[in-house]
């Protein structure tokens, strides 16, 4: 693989498909994480070490090579989305920015977009940010294998005994054939608990050997043959819709690998690109096996990361505010942080490693900030300390308070001497002096 992203035959040497092979789809149309996406599209614009999570899905772009994108956004989140796009964003990727209903999910998207893919397509989760460096060799494995859907998985992290595991987390359970790249069963469920899980007779009679996962991770990153649209598109306004692409599109493609009867039911035409020429005259393709679901395993030291949970986002926040990961802030680096010029901070305030200080952010004498992100225009006044939180733009500290382990969303005013741990105060949200709050979400009732 070229880094122009022109793929050469190692067999024959000839330039088999250009980058125009693909088109992108940005997908931001996640309800998680209120009340943090409440003046921001979910969670597209949310900030991630002051840069919102659309900047690094850009720059992703930009690194593997891709020109255009289509972003899709519920109605609520346009004007923000624009107003980034045509005042903050100085990259090069062309953008196409379509609305859709806020009650709207990922495959009504997907529908809404149709007419506008006229290739295979990627899709994006409006929440996840991964490393560049993968992308290449999923390509070469979803054009090889003429994949009707070829999705990114990670390992997860072995869990360790500071691991918070969520009371209702949902796991995945990924079946695999014997070379581990095929995807035969895949299912999201509560917590996995001790008891049996059923298989198909028609799946064990077409693949014998499947090995169930549960510590994989569905990445929401994948690639789509352009017939799964008309697939949707099929099932629209009936009784089997394919509402939402983890949860039914793809258990789906799923079941029409060893079931393609379900397929034919529709009259859905399967075809393909011209890239597949080669394979087809090989003396290697099955006429059988059209369906194809196959998994990349991105590499367990390239980062990938979604803000699922609030946890998650604070990890996040952490992870790209450590300048280790592809991916840095815009402030100026410092000392192991991240530090705006603009940025006021009193000589006798500590500023640790792993932090970011935004624009125009005033900070006043005796303060700690450790392991936190803090944005622009924010006014901490004397004897504050802020401890791995994320505090937005125009939030206010008054002296002697204490954060940690918290989000404060833009515009929050803390009064003096207050305490807050494992917190969450949405948008403009005003806490009165001297009260201390702990594991609480708290909201202005007209942001709800």
């Amino acid at each position: 693989t070229q880094s122009t992203g022109v793929v050469t035959s190692t067999l024959t040497g000839r330039i088999l498909v250009h980058w125009m092979e693909f088109q992108v789809v940005i997908l931001s149309v996640s309800r998680r994480l209120y009340p943090l996406t409440n003046d921001a599209p979910r969670p597209i614009l949310l900030p991630v070490a002051n840069r919102p999570i659309l900047s690094f899905q850009l720059e992703f772009m930009e690194k593997a090579g891709f020109k255009e994108a289509i972003v899709v956004t519920h109605e609520s989140g346009f004007s923000n989305l624009q107003n980034f796009l045509k005042n903050s964003y100085k990259g090069t990727v062309k953008t196409d920015v379509v609305v859709i209903d806020d009650l709207s999910g990922s495959t009504d998207a997907l529908l809404k977009i149709k007419d506008k893919i006229k290739r295979d397509y990627i899709v994006i989760s409006g929440d996840l940010i991964v490393d560049p460096d993968f992308i290449h060799k999923m390509v070469d494995v979803h054009r090889a294998q003429n994949a009707s859907v070829t999705m990114l998985f990670k390992k997860q992290k072995p869990p360790t005994e500071n691991t918070k595991q969520p009371k209702h987390k949902k796991v995945d359970f990924v079946g695999l054939d014997s070379s581990s790249t095929r995807l035969l069963h895949f299912k999201s469920i509560g917590r996995a608990t001790e008891g049996s899980l059923s298989l198909k007779k028609g799946l064990l009679k077409r693949f014998p050997n499947v090995a169930m996962h549960t510590n994989l991770t569905d990445a929401h990153f994948y690639i789509f043959s352009k017939w799964t649209l008309d697939l949707l598109e099929k099932f629209h306004n009936t009784d089997t819709k394919l509402d939402g692409i983890k949860n039914r599109l793809i258990p789906f493609l799923v079941r029409a690998q060893y079931n393609p009867e379900i397929l034919k039911e529709k009259g859905v035409n399967i075809y393909f690109p011209l890239s597949m020429a080669y394979t087809m005259t090989s003396g290697h393709y099955d006429s059988d096996d059209k369906i194809k679901c196959i998994i990349y395993m991105m590499d367990e030291q390239q980062y990938c990361a979604r803000t699922k949970t609030v946890a998650d986002y604070l990890e996040m926040n952490r992870d790209i505010a450590s300048g280790s990961k592809a991916y840095k802030p815009s402030e100026a680096p410092g000392k192991g942080n991240f530090i705006s010029e603009s940025a006021d901070i009193d000589p006798r305030t500590q500023i640790g490693i792993e932090c970011v200080v935004g624009d125009k952010t005033k900070i006043g004498e005796r303060c700690s900030v450790k392991k936190s992100c803090i944005g622009q225009n924010c006014t901490l006044e004397n004897n504050v300390k802020i401890i791995n939180s994320v505090l937005m733009d125009g939030v206010t500290v008054k002296e002697g308070s204490k954060i940690q382990n918290s989000i404060l969303c833009s515009g929050v005013n803390v009064g003096s001497d207050v305490t807050i741990i494992d917190s969450v105060l949405g948008p403009l949200f005003h806490i009165q002096s001297a009260l201390n709050i702990k594991k609480e979400i708290m909201f202005v009732e007209e942001h709800k």
